[in-house]
């Protein structure tokens, strides 16, 4: 009768003990992190972390910010990879939360959230290469920075207003939103009471301060999409 190697057995449950150590290490990060934000230098920190990856959660901002605040580009070692780019011998991977999918026993779909391991472009065979980066103005197709700006803060104050959790601190929430358009693309910021903004934190779930960050978020990262594309759809049209 074949038997299971206790080997293997062995192998599997330290495995498994691994990945679940790393990720309670995470959202053990997560929550310091998050309790820092009341600090008004540490929110304007995330601030600056969050809009260069606008993208990214906040979840994965504040992990960042953690872990390697000064870093521009992230991916994972198969990405750099696949592009001819090695990570450097002896490099520390950022950790950083990916969405999964799963199957409930009742056959319906679950989310959950797994571990990524990332590395910036700086801890990679990269940084002997030029990397070019233009600046908004050279960015064919955009609208003028106010323009821009003034999109997003629309976009945030018409959220904020219809959501009882930013009463009385719409104009405020919507002054981060600008920020972090503005600091993505190394535009002139507005002035952010980080001081009142942080304020508002105070005694809320951590959850929902991510949350209401998010939202923050959101709306520069969603008009930020709907320029490019409207930019690229011009650039089309003139073919």
């Amino acid at each position: 009768m074949n038997q299971v190697n206790s080997s293997d057995t062995f192998d599997r449950e330290v495995y498994k003990t691994r990945k679940r150590e790393e990720k309670d290490r995470i959202f053990e990060m997560l929550s310091e992190e998050t309790q820092k934000l009341l600090d008004p230098e540490k929110l304007k920190a995330y601030a600056d972390v969050q809009a260069r990856f606008l993208r990214s959660s906040v979840s994965n901002a504040l992990l960042i910010g953690r872990q390697r605040p000064e870093a521009t580009w992230i991916r994972s070692f198969d990405d750099w990879k696949n592009d001819n780019i090695f990570v450097n011998k002896g490099e520390k991977a950022i950790l950083m939360l990916k969405p999964v999918t799963y199957e409930r026993p009742d056959g319906s779909q679950g989310f959950a959230s797994d571990v990524s391991k990332n590395f910036d472009v700086t801890q990679t065979t990269a940084m002997g290469r030029t990397i070019i980066r233009k600046e908004y103005h050279e960015m064919s197709g955009m609208p003028s920075p106010e323009e821009l700006l003034g999109a997003v803060r629309q976009r945030a104050m018409t959220t904020f207003v219809r959501d009882e959790a930013f009463r009385g601190r719409a104009v405020n929430m919507a002054d981060l939103s600008v920020y972090l358009m503005a600091k993505h693309y190394r535009l002139d910021p507005p002035d952010v009471d980080f001081e009142r903004v942080a304020l508002f934190f105070e005694g809320r779930k951590e959850k929902d301060v991510r949350r209401e960050l998010t939202a923050v978020k959101t709306a520069a990262d969603e008009v930020n999409r709907e320029m490019l594309a409207r930019a690229r759809d011009g650039r089309e049209n003139e073919r």
